[in-house]
């Protein structure tokens, strides 16, 4: 936030004064004048600045379940022989997001009754929320409003325990790794990645350099690795 005053002003004047006179000497007229006059002026210009800062914060709490176990047809969690939990396939098991702050638009308003909100619902809905955004919408002003908008941008779901016939070269050899995700492979890598994390190619070489060091058998798929690390660490082209 910046602010600044500014003005200026002028100031002039002068002073005059006449003085006259008459009188006779002797019979003769005699006439004396004097004028006297002072002048002057002044002008001045002020400014003034004033600059401010202004943070805030955003405090985003995401609690997925986490479970990401394996269940029977009877609702029942599923081991493995060692009693160890089986993990069921296409699951989740990691992503990112990131949170984004919008000024104030009355775009926002459109955006936020049209596209975010269900229309049944906010008509018809006997949700104390449903009502209360009844009452607080404005269709006729569409006032400006902010907008808080969080995005995905990176997910990891788990491999099943045998990749089908059709399943991508680089997920087969990750099984054969024992390398039940893509965010299992991006723990492995990134003590060794992250400080390059700041542009493609930087990115690019570490990460060849990981490979045939730590993973010589991901090499042949070293561009697949390249793309979903640089989205995991949001690195553009």
């Amino acid at each position: 936030m910046s602010e600044t005053t500014s003005g200026s002003y002028s100031l002039s004047g002068s002073v005059g004064a006449s003085v006259g006179t008459s009188f006779d000497v002797m019979g003769i007229g005699v006439n004396a004048q004097l004028d006297a006059s002072v002048g002057g002026g002044m002008s001045v210009t002020r400014a003034r600045g004033k600059q401010a800062t202004r943070s805030f914060g955003l405090n985003v709490t995401c609690a997925p379940s986490g479970n990401v176990q394996q269940y029977d047809a009877h609702r029942k969690p599923v081991f493995d022989a060692d009693g160890k939990p089986v993990n069921a396939p296409d699951k989740v098991d990691a992503y990112r997001f990131l949170s984004f702050h919008l000024g104030e638009d009355t775009e926002h308003f459109d955006t936020f009754f049209h596209k975010v909100v269900d229309p049944s619902w906010l008509e018809n809905g006997t949700d104390p929320n449903a009502a209360a955004l009844r009452q607080a919408r404005q269709s006729d002003r569409k006032p400006p409003c902010w907008r808080v908008m969080h995005r995905v941008t990176f997910v990891s779901r788990l491999l099943p325990p045998v990749p089908p016939t059709d399943a991508p070269p680089l997920e087969r050899t990750m099984r054969e790794l024992d390398l039940d995700s893509n965010y299992e492979l991006v723990r492995r890598l990134d003590p060794y990645v992250r400080a390059a994390a700041t542009g493609r190619t930087e990115l690019t070489g570490a990460v060849r350099t990981a490979l045939g060091t730590y993973l010589p058998e991901l090499q042949p798929h070293a561009e697949d690795v390249i793309a979903f690390l640089a989205q995991y660490y949001g690195v553009e082209d």
